[in-house]
């Protein structure tokens, strides 16, 4: 039998609402003014935010252009470093996003993820190589398309920064490796699979930081901290996903473990049918 009634009201940070219904209480807005001036300040500055670029810098800009197509967020916060250190930030996040874009695409054959992402690191000393038609997004499919521009100024870094990016690429391609044939079964498989996917890049950021000579060096002596961060982000993400995710065809992806989920209805592959499938519910009508 399916559950019956109205959903229960969801308790968020501007009040209680219900699934389908947009109104918020105007006396939570009012109590949070303050925090949304803030909010609409800080996304005029980003917005305003460009780099200074000669016209015959175009990979540059070609990295540029497409890290505020990929993620406006980081490309806001990255266009802001100090100039030393704000390039190879930039193409830190590219390499890991295309190195993503190829393990996330599930068009791509596992034959062809298994001899592709051990070696992708090593694409970067390679001022010719892209790859075509990989991406779940146009975008994600241009830089690839493109990646030789992202090499390119990969090898114009300081050899400490190429390092990092290199080091914390091949280890995430490792671990996207394990998990590509291997479930998520226990919270420890959580924790491994959110360091490796998350955690690494806290472990890149903050090497690239110690390298720069703009902080101090020891911050990379104990990289726990920007590992926790890491797995924090994305399990937040995972959780916020989940739905989205368990509907994927024709196989549900299933990050949040076994060991979690399986603890609360009595038979979850009913409970993902039933979301899939059930008439009840709007996105099925």
């Amino acid at each position: 039998m399916y559950p019956r009634g109205p959903p229960p009201p969801l308790h968020g940070p501007l009040g209680n609402t219900t699934p389908g219904n947009t109104t918020i209480s105007n006396m939570a807005i009012l109590s949070r003014l303050d925090d949304l001036v803030s909010m609409l300040r800080v996304k005029y500055q980003y917005s305003n935010v460009t780099v200074a670029l000669r016209p015959d810098q175009e990979d540059l800009r070609f990295c540029y252009d497409i890290l505020t197509e990929v993620s406006r967020s980081f490309a806001a916060v990255i266009i802001q470093l100090h100039p030393d250190l704000r390039d190879a930030v930039c193409i830190f996040y590219l390499v890991l996003r295309g190195l993503d874009s190829v393990e996330d695409d599930m068009k791509v054959p596992l034959d062809v993820k298994e001899r592709e992402l051990p070696i992708f690191h090593t694409r970067l000393q390679d001022s010719h190589w892209c790859l075509d038609g990989v991406g779940d997004k146009p975008k994600e499919v241009e830089l690839l398309q493109q990646f030789y521009r992202v090499s390119r100024e990969h090898q114009k870094l300081k050899r400490c920064y190429q390092d990092v990016i290199e080091d914390i690429c091949h280890k995430m391609a490792l671990g996207m490796l394990h998990f590509l044939k291997n479930e998520v079964v226990t919270t420890a498989d959580y924790d491994l699979y959110c360091h490796y996917v998350a955690g690494l890049v806290g472990h890149g950021l903050t090497r690239l930081f110690a390298s720069s000579g703009l902080e101090d060096p020891s911050i990379a002596d104990d990289l726990r901290t920007a590992n926790s961060m890491g797995l924090f982000l994305q399990k937040t993400n995972i959780i916020r996903d989940y739905f989205e995710d368990i509907r994927v065809e024709p196989t549900p992806r299933m990050f949040w473990p076994r060991q979690i989920w399986e603890s609360f209805p009595p038979r979850s592959d009913w409970t993902i049918s039933w979301l899939r499938n059930s008439p009840m519910l709007p996105w099925n009508a």
